[in-house]
């Protein structure tokens, strides 16, 4: 009798012991899911505390006082969401190359940017102008619609590009090469880039060296301290680019930062509407590239640093 209670008492002590095992984990797993849970939820808040930087931008650039208004010559303006703080930039979207206005040569600088040989460059830029052209008409050496059908892709839309990313349509153009030049391009530029509102990567793309990408960042920096903008000579910009650039669609770059520490960066197209009394209209929206994300932050943090300093 007393070994049958031995033996009892034995599973009930290890029907315990799994029993507080499962406990344990079962807490360990929720306090886990918790945690994550938190995780998502503050960058969640971050996202859309970056979004309301660009929903602020748009108003805050129609503001009646023009001492108060935000203006799109990339300066930085600081706001406060929250409890935590939001930095934006505003920039003309003219900065950027449109690869519906590119011509044969600006394409090909884009291409070559990428890693490609002139020749292959050229080559792609001939197919994005018969891509976009008005029918199955050959440019240069451009493929044609039968060589789409034979490799089993998509018929060119033979018309402007809509959205960037239908560059990735066009015969030749690889994941890698699109990945390369997407930061770079726009279909709401111009025929000419504006030198104050382009990143550095289209800057070097036309071949502005250090000392000349040096000169244009001076430029607008004089531009924030609202001096009158004197440019000699645009023989060393090259012909792609100009200064004042008139456009009706801007880019914002917002970065916010929660009271928790997590942060968020993204961007923002919207257009100018004069039928709609100056309203901004958001064309597309997304996360921030690498380069304007990095720049922004060193921007921000700056800011902060001058802040604490004072």
């Amino acid at each position: 009798m007393k070994k049958q209670q031995g033996i009892v008492l034995i599973a009930v002590l290890v029907a315990m012991g799994v029993l507080l095992s499962l406990s344990a984990n079962y807490v360990l797993n929720v306090n886990r899911e918790t945690e994550a849970i938190d995780v998502v939820s503050t960058r969640v808040q971050a996202r859309y505390s970056a979004y309301s930087g660009v929903n602020y931008a748009m108003y805050a650039m129609q503001d009646s006082d023009a001492e108060v208004r935000w203006k799109p010559d990339g300066r930085l303006y600081q706001a406060t969401f929250s409890g935590g703080e939001v930095f934006v930039r505003i920039v003309s979207e003219a900065g950027r190359v449109d690869i519906n206005q590119a011509d044969q040569g600006l394409l090909t600088l884009l291409f070559v940017y990428a890693g490609l040989e002139e020749v292959d460059a050229e080559q792609l830029a001939d197919n994005v102008m018969h891509w976009r052209g008005a029918g199955d008409v050959p440019v240069g050496s451009s493929v044609s619609d039968a060589d789409y059908l034979q490799a089993d892709l998509p018929l060119p839309k033979h018309r402007r590009f809509l959205f960037t990313e239908e560059l990735a349509q066009v015969y030749g153009v690889s994941p890698a090469t699109y990945r390369q030049i997407k930061p770079l391009i726009t279909v709401y530029g111009g025929r000419k880039i504006d030198a104050m509102a382009a990143p550095d990567a289209v800057l070097a793309m036309l071949g502005l060296d250090e000392a000349a990408i040096a000169e244009v960042h001076a430029l607008r920096e004089a531009q924030h301290n609202d001096e009158v903008i004197a440019v000699e000579s645009t023989e060393l910009f090259g012909s792609y680019l100009a200064f004042g650039v008139r456009s009706r669609h801007y880019r914002v770059l917002s970065y916010a930062i929660t009271p928790d520490g997590q942060s968020e960066s993204v961007y923002a197209v919207m257009q100018a509407r004069p039928d709609r009394n100056g309203a901004f209209q958001i064309l597309v929206r997304g996360l921030l590239d690498a380069e304007s994300k990095q720049g922004l932050i060193a921007a921000a943090e700056q800011r902060q640093q001058e802040l604490v300093a004072e």
